[in-house]
């Protein structure tokens, strides 16, 4: 199955974002087979609450899936109104008309493929008075510390400041063509939103969807870049009073980590797992201080084992420590560079173990701990 996951990092020095203004474009990554066959998708498309498709536990106490299953995350809605304003011709043409009004609707979604690995994916759907369209998320927009390829010229970087009076963008690619790992999720979840409403994915037209934030973290503005498939630089201002945010957008929209999430074993809303007994794999807290978490593992199953292990700050989804290692024994995790935990921090440890033999997630192991 599909094993790449990408995003993209946002700087935390916003006075930087007036030198340049850059995204990821990755060209390298570990790309496990696509299975030729599309697996059944089971849709889950609520908005605020969702039922969990559990994996069948086996007598010992490994997790197996057998499909693929689609969760709704999170979105948000809004308006442009595209009168006097320098619009790109293809969405005039395709969308808007003479009415000069187009709605978007962005939904996020969590993806866990039948290997048990779940990665994030979306789309845009864009309407107007001419027809409505869909657009897969391709990638976040790394600002300004992506890697590969600047986005803007400074030109068009001041031209954004200058609309919006913005410190700083976080934003959503979205296209119809190749990219990042983001896409090939997407694509996944288009193809069951489309077979299920009366739409067509958009005709190659590539756009972003930029989020302007404040000094101190204030949503200011929300614009639409267009600058692919079209003669010169776009960027057509929404109407603030349109927006519409839906699940927990709000608290993700200035951190692109938490925008496009990498991939993981456990979905947004798996926050209160339930651990599973196994004769084969033991895991348990040693310590959890202020300079490590340590855990004491034992894995009795036979094979080349993979261990992953991120650790969250209590229910939050930002990573602040992280190992990937393989065997059992005694496991250190360090907390991530920059951050230092404080003496009564409640901790989330989300670990997972993965047979890299045939790539399925086997177990998996959830614990809060409090650092002492």
């Amino acid at each position: 199955m599909f094993k790449n996951f990408y995003t993209t990092q946002m700087s935390t020095d916003h006075k930087q974002l007036r030198i340049r203004f850059v995204k990821m474009r990755s060209k390298s990554g570990r790309l496990s087979k696509i299975m030729a066959a599309v697996m059944a998708v089971t849709l889950a498309f609520m908005m605020m609450c969702v039922t969990i498709v559990m994996a069948a536990t086996g007598e010992d106490g490994l997790e197996h899936w057998d499909k693929n299953e689609i969760y709704f995350r999170d979105g948000i809605d809004f308006s442009i109104n595209l009168y006097n304003q320098d619009v790109p011709k293809w969405l005039q043409d395709n969308i808007s008309g003479e009415n000069e009004l187009v709605n978007f609707k962005i939904r996020n979604y969590d993806v866990r493929y039948a290997d048990g690995i779940v990665n994030y994916g979306g789309f845009a759907q864009v309407s107007g008075e001419l027809g409505t369209y869909i657009f897969p998320v391709q990638v976040g927009i790394g600002l300004p510390d992506g890697v590969f390829s600047t986005l803007y010229s400074e030109r068009d970087l001041q031209k954004l400041f200058d609309n919006t009076n913005a410190a700083y963008f976080t934003g959503l690619s979205f296209t119809t063509g190749g990219g990042s790992g983001h896409i090939i999720t997407s694509n996944l979840v288009v193809n069951e939103y489309l077979s299920a409403n009366n739409v067509e994915i958009g005709a190659g037209e590539n756009f972003e969807i930029l989020f302007g934030f404040s000094e101190d973290d204030q949503l200011v503005s929300i614009g639409c870049t267009s600058q692919y498939n079209v003669d010169r630089f776009y960027y057509l201002t929404a109407d603030m009073t349109s927006v519409k945010m839906i699940g927990d957008i709000k608290s993700k929209l200035n951190d692109e980590w938490l925008l496009t999430p990498t991939g993981s074993a456990f979905t947004s809303f798996e926050k209160n797992y339930t651990n599973r007994n196994s004769d084969d794999i033991k895991i348990n807290l040693k310590s959890a201080t202020k300079d490590e978490i340590v855990l004491n593992v034992s894995n009795k199953l036979e094979g080349n084992y993979r261990m992953d292990i991120d650790v969250y700050r209590d229910d939050g989804d930002k990573v602040i420590g992280t190992e990937r290692t393989i065997g059992s024994g005694e496991i250190t995790v360090d907390w991530k560079e920059n951050f230092t935990p404080k003496s009564g921090d409640v901790c989330r440890i989300n670990l997972y173990i993965t047979d890299e033999n045939s790539d399925k997630v086997v177990y998996r192991w959830q614990e809060y701990v409090t650092i002492q």
